[in-house]
């Protein structure tokens, strides 16, 4: 068993009040371990605004999902509207968790990696996930400012 897998599922149960059999059913799901791993990973950051950093993730999801009409509830989607507009609606989820944790924590891509293999998740990171969270990441050793034009 992956040890850092194990700390992410004791953290995230005792903070949500759940078993850690539970947190484990729940990160069989591709986001629900994205929501975990920004959970656990951001949970010693402050933001200027003095509010945990974990809330900027999970915000940004929350507003994704507002904007394709999630609203908790995944069978509320209209996928032919979502098709008509052309909005992302697969294998981006995770993207808003995901995207700061190997720019602003010590978790590397090969740790998220293995992470979705520790729940037989793999096969679907590599294929859907992996790549799009490498472009979403600014190296640490370029300016912000570089990062953002050289991506317009």
């Amino acid at each position: 068993m992956n040890k850092l897998y194990e700390e992410i599922i004791n953290y995230y149960s005792r903070h949500k009040n759940i078993t850690n059999n539970q947190a484990r059913d729940l990160s069989q799901y591709s986001v629900y371990l994205s929501i975990m791993i920004a959970f656990y990973t951001h949970k010693n950051q402050i933001r200027l605004n003095e509010k945990y950093y974990y809330f900027h993730p999970i915000r940004c999801l929350e507003l994704y999902q507002d904007l394709i009409g999630i609203n908790n509830n995944p069978d509320s989607i209209d996928l032919d509207k979502l098709d008509e507009l052309e909005l992302p609606y697969r294998d981006v989820q995770e993207l808003f968790c995901l995207h700061d944790v190997i720019e602003d924590t010590q978790l590397t891509i090969n740790d998220i990696e293995s992470l979705f293999k520790e729940v037989n998740l793999l096969t679907y990171f590599q294929v859907n996930i992996k790549a799009p969270l490498l472009l979403l990441t600014r190296n640490k050793r370029e300016s912000y400012d570089k990062y953002i034009y050289q991506n317009l």
